[in-house]
């Protein structure tokens, strides 16, 4: 039997903002998560919980920005859910569209 406890993820890329103002951004998770923005911490959802929302919010000028979402099981179940709002955008998951990678990472 495998270990599906005990484990901890890092994605990291860049997000695209399509147009300035206060966005804000939420991780939804079954122990911790913490969201980055550039070298802001955003979003900090720490401890061992259910599914737990968590939220920040920072402005944005129209663009891209790093991104970093850090996340960790101890155990039981598993869940992430990294969402945001902003100008013109009602509360979701982030669009894959919205979401890159640097080439080579």
């Amino acid at each position: 039997a495998g270990q599906k406890d005990a484990f901890g993820l890092v994605f990291e890329g860049l997000v695209e903002v399509p147009k300035d103002g206060a966005y804000v951004f939420y991780t939804e998770s079954d122990d911790g998560s913490r969201l980055v923005v550039g070298d802001e911490l955003v979003v900090d959802n720490d401890g061992c919980h259910p599914m737990r929302l968590a939220g920040g919010e920072m402005n944005l000028k129209t663009g891209l920005h790093r991104i970093r979402v850090e996340y960790f099981d101890r155990a039981g179940s598993e869940g992430l859910v990294v969402s945001w709002k902003g100008p013109d955008i009602p509360r979701q998951p982030i669009p894959a569209a919205a979401l890159f990678r640097r080439p080579g990472t």
